[in-house]
């Protein structure tokens, strides 16, 4: 949703990010329609000064791409995608991705553990079971509520607001990322101590995947 909403904005209004709004700067400069009572033609992109200094494109490299053969609004779009591609906004979904991933992942380990457990019956197998089934279900749980507050950060428009809920954001991605870290680290308890290798195995994967959502979470830099 985030990503649509900015592609249909940016494509409403396709101009320089960062530019007095009441001076825009259009993408395709205007050019005149048909004569009058002619129907009016696709109006085609042609290059002018302005795109370079904005936006880097030389005449070379305009004609090189065939640019000239998309229409203004075509043209228009294109530009609009690449502003958007490079901004904060989508580097966040990205991240959103990578989370949505893992959560996946988790949910599924829960489920497997949980099979594991009920069917060792009682004994050190069942509470390995149910100790990697918990550190998968509060893995999950930690990365969704990191999701929703990463959601709630990017659409806050105040920069105050942006200012004050900062610092508690990072504490928390802080925060959770020890706690995977840990869960990775009991992980390992447990594959040392279990005989069940079909276990192990899974245990196996999900401490990998428990390290890499410690990293996609160092890896975050708010803006």
């Amino acid at each position: 949703m985030r990503k649509y909403a900015a592609i249909l904005f940016l494509g409403l209004f396709p101009m320089k990010l960062g530019m007095d709004s009441a001076q825009p700067t259009p993408l395709i400069p205007a050019q005149p329609s048909g004569k009058r009572g002619e129907p009016g033609l696709a109006e085609k992109a042609e290059w002018f000064p302005a795109m370079e200094e904005e936006n880097g494109l030389t005449k070379a490299d305009f004609d090189r791409m065939g640019l000239r053969k998309l229409t203004k609004d075509e043209y228009g779009w294109l530009i609009a995608w690449l502003i958007v591609r490079d901004t904060p906004l989508l580097k966040y979904q990205s991240t959103d991705d990578l989370l949505d991933a893992k959560k996946k992942s988790f949910h599924d380990y829960d489920t497997d553990f949980i099979a594991y457990a009920k069917a060792a019956g009682s004994g050190l197998e069942s509470e390995i079971g149910s100790d990697l089934e918990e550190n998968a279900s509060h893995a999950e749980d930690y990365l969704e509520v990191l999701s929703s507050e990463l959601f709630i950060y990017d659409h806050l428009r105040s920069e105050k607001d942006r200012a004050m809920t900062k610092p508690f954001l990072l504490a928390h991605i802080s925060l959770y990322s020890r706690l995977l870290n840990n869960f990775a680290q009991e992980t390992g308890n447990d594959i040392s101590h279990t005989t069940n290798q079909s276990l192990a195995a899974e245990a196996t994967r999900m401490r990998e995947d428990l390290r890499a959502a410690r990293d996609i979470l160092d890896s975050i830099r708010l803006q």
